[in-house]
């Protein structure tokens, strides 16, 4: 008969006494319910906004200079999220709008994932930091970010 050694937690090397699958089901649902969440149609007025910069950027190349939709600018047009225009136009060239829309949801699960493992991260600092308390930090996070 062979004795199984238990887990010990990598923050503070005790043996965790609740299993693997248990302490991963919460993560997995959350990450789970963000991602269908945030998986649906493009319903921003300013997705637009930013595939019609990108496609102008992807043409010319111009970071700084007149604004092309405005001929009666006085003042020069700086693009200061370029990249992300680039990247969305891309994407919309490859896929069309469901490719925009997959990348919401996929940077949304990204943003999360990111947000648990700094928090993880965090706990290491602070033992009594745990898995309960990471997701209430984060919901915090995600609710402070939605209001106005």
């Amino acid at each position: 008969m062979r004795v199984v050694e238990p887990e010990h937690d990598p923050l503070d090397g005790r043996p965790w006494r609740i299993p693997l699958w248990t302490r991963l089901t919460p993560l997995v649902l959350v990450v789970l319910v963000v991602a269908t969440q945030t998986v649906h149609a493009v319903n921003d007025p300013d997705t637009w906004w930013h595939l019609r910069t990108g496609d102008e950027l992807r043409r010319h190349l111009d970071l700084v200079g007149p604004d092309p939709w405005s001929p009666f600018t006085t003042r020069e047009w700086i693009r200061h999220q370029w990249l992300g225009d680039l990247l969305l136009s891309w994407l919309h060239g490859v896929g069309g709008l469901p490719a925009v829309a997959w990348y919401v949801a996929v940077l949304g699960t990204a943003t999360l994932v990111t947000a648990y493992l700094v928090a993880r991260r965090d706990a290491a600092v602070e033992p009594r930091l745990r898995q309960p308390d990471i997701f209430a930090r984060i919901g915090r996070g995600f609710l402070r970010n939605g209001e106005q």
